[in-house]
């Protein structure tokens, strides 16, 4: 969107080029020239509460209420010490999620970042709050990380043999 002001001689005064939500090329006729400012708009922080109960795999369920890829994946993180959710989802289980996002007007600017987690199956509850470090932790401070990683490497790559 752009948006110009003129004088009273219809000369354009200043020149507003909307980039994105949060930056504004600003371009006004001070001094006989052109001065360029970069405005960056602020957003206000607002938690949002996204609710599934388990249909079918995890990935599709919480696609399905709105949550995007990369949190996804934070949550499978955060989840990954305690419940493999890839493969143990099972059908009833209930994710709550907690998202943090910046908002601008009306508009969610950028991806929202999930600062806590509860999935719930039949018998067990786990309930995990992202600290100011990143790491994900139990009400009662405890962490759920362990110090060595549960898979030797960080990409899966096929096992041709035994070892």
């Amino acid at each position: 969107m752009i948006e110009w002001q003129l004088t009273s001689t219809g000369k354009i005064a200043s020149l507003s080029i909307f980039r994105t939500p949060k930056l504004v090329s600003q371009f006004r006729w001070e001094n006989g020239q052109y001065q360029y400012r970069p405005l960056r708009k602020k957003g206000i922080h607002k938690t949002r509460i996204y609710r599934a109960s388990m249909e079918g795999n995890f990935f599709h369920t919480a696609s399905d209420i709105g949550l995007t890829p990369p949190q996804i994946r934070s949550i499978y993180q955060a989840l990954y010490w305690d419940i493999d959710v890839t493969r143990q989802a099972k059908l009833g289980d209930q994710l709550k999620v907690a998202i943090a996002q910046n908002v601008i007007g009306n508009q969610i600017v950028g991806q929202g970042k999930v600062i806590g987690v509860s999935y719930r199956t039949q018998h067990q509850h786990w309930l995990l709050l992202r600290a100011d470090n990143g790491q994900f932790y139990a009400p009662d401070g405890s962490s759920n990380q362990k110090t060595l990683r549960r898979w030797p490497l960080s990409q899966p790559y096929r096992i041709s043999s035994d070892f």
